[in-house]
């Protein structure tokens, strides 16, 4: 089942420079620049932002689809458990 958008659904920038932003401050405080790791802790980087972002929109997700239980009949909240599996 596919839910449809809202437009309070919209991308939204500034959470996502936040993380990325916190992700590159903490992963970055302590290291020292040394040319040969920087293509590994580039892609570590990018992997950890990556799986932060996907769990926060994860959790938004969860959150609109529990919301939407409250209102839907008994047909639409089988359907919505479905999904989240």
């Amino acid at each position: 089942m596919k839910m449809k958008r809202r437009p309070s659904d919209r991308f939204r920038t500034a959470a996502v420079r936040d993380c990325i932003q916190s992700v590159l401050k903490e992963e970055l405080k302590s290291k020292q620049y040394i040319p040969e790791e920087i293509p590994q802790l580039t892609r570590s980087l990018s992997e950890t932002i990556k799986e932060k972002l996907k769990d926060a929109y994860i959790v938004n997700a969860m959150q609109e689809q529990k919301h939407s239980m409250c209102r839907a009949d008994p047909d639409e909240q089988y359907q919505l458990l479905l999904s989240l599996w």
